[in-house]
């Protein structure tokens, strides 16, 4: 049984290593953060990760690095569950994501910038019924191929806009 709990975190969470992958926060319940995190080393880091309809309320910086296509970064996932972003994301390297979410129950509320500099990386996927809400801020993308803004996903079909 998961126990729902609530995480607050206002200090910096960070890894230098270089092999392996890095989750910053896990709840199932509510994850209030507020700290930066930065998981430039490894792959396939994400920032912070929710379930079974928790909430992300982020305004700290989430900064990822290096993805492959199997094992992406992402700055945060909710799988089944909200992400409010008011902080800044920043996805280093190709095949990375800003934000993620996934079921029709799901959202992604954005007001804050979410920064993509690789190849083939997405700023917002919503995936099974998931919707994105887009307040403020900007996605901006530097990298020169197949970079989509925003990514839906919904009854075998896809939704996109490219840079």
């Amino acid at each position: 049984m998961i126990q729902l709990e609530n995480i607050t975190n206002s200090n910096p969470i960070s890894s230098t290593g270089t092999i392996g992958s890095n989750i910053g926060v896990y709840s199932a319940g509510t994850v209030n953060n507020s700290g930066n995190i930065t998981f430039t080393g490894g792959t396939g880091n994400i920032g912070v990760y929710v379930i079974d309809n928790g909430i992300i309320n982020n305004s700290g910086k989430i900064n990822v690095g290096a993805s492959t296509t199997a094992k992406r970064s992402i700055g945060a996932v909710a799988n089944t569950g909200t992400i409010n972003n008011t902080g800044n994301i920043v996805v280093n390297g190709q095949y990375g994501l800003g934000l993620y979410s996934t079921g029709a129950t799901s959202a992604i509320n954005n007001g804050a910038n979410i920064t993509l500099t690789g190849d083939e990386t997405i700023g917002a996927y919503g995936a099974n019924g998931s919707n994105i809400n887009l307040t403020s801020g900007t996605i901006a993308s530097t990298g020169n191929k197949n970079n989509r803004l925003l990514f839906r996903k919904w009854n075998r079909k896809y939704y996109s806009f490219r840079s």
